[in-house]
This record gives C-alpha cells, structure tokens and sequence, in this order.
C-alpha cells in the first residue's frame, strides 16, 4: 500500500513538473515579421509563439506592445529609423503547432494613439 502512494506522488510531482515547465519554462519567438513603410504610413505585423498553455489576454496584449516599442523580444529587433509604426499587428499563437496549423489565439491591433483593441 505504501509503495502505492509513493508511485501515485511520484506521478503527481511529474504532472507538476510538466505543466510547470509548459507555462513558464519556454521564452516567447517571434516567428515572422513584415513591415511596410510609404510616404504616408509606417504598418508593422508580426506573429509570436507565447509558448504557454494560459494566457491573460489584455496583460499579454500589454506585455507585447511594450516589448514591440522598447525592442524587448530576444530573438528579433525592430528597426524604428523612419519613426514609430501607425499600426502594429500582432498575431498571438499559444503554441508552434498552432502556428503551423494556421490557428491564430487572438490578434493585437496597437495605433500610434496608444489604442489597443484585441480581436479573436
């Protein structure tokens, strides 16, 4: 009966561990990027793999315009030489295989007036 209960904990302890891992243990990518710039607009899209299992919509909305303006991702940099973007449009995938597969989380539309709007 012990070696039950220790076999059982050992599992729950592994569970744990996983989902630990899955929620906090991977870094955000930026996979893709585009820009377009014209003598009136300056757009920029971009897709990110949060790479985590939950997510908080509008705090991750604001966590990604911050990091977009202040170049806070680690695998990209944005070159802001002709100024800030009017527009900047993120799409939000949860993970890489959602990615592949075309299924988009939500998409973060942020205008040059510091409005946000998220659209699933």
């Amino acid at each position: 009966m012990k070696k039950k209960h220790i076999v059982i904990a050992m599992m729950a302890f592994i569970i744990l561990l996983s989902v630990a891992y899955l929620q906090w243990g991977r870094k955000e990518r930026v996979v893709n990027s585009f820009s377009t710039a014209s003598d009136t607009s300056y757009t920029q899209e971009f897709s990110v793999i949060a790479n985590t299992l939950f997510l908080n919509k509008n705090e991750y909305a604001k966590d990604l315009i911050a990091k977009t303006l202040h170049n806070g991702f680690q695998n990209i940099r944005f070159s802001y030489d002709v100024g800030f973007p009017e527009q900047i449009t993120i799409y939000v995938y949860k993970n890489r295989s959602l990615y592949h597969h075309g299924r988009e989380n939500f998409r973060v539309i942020y205008s040059q007036e510091g409005n946000y709007k998220i659209e699933e």
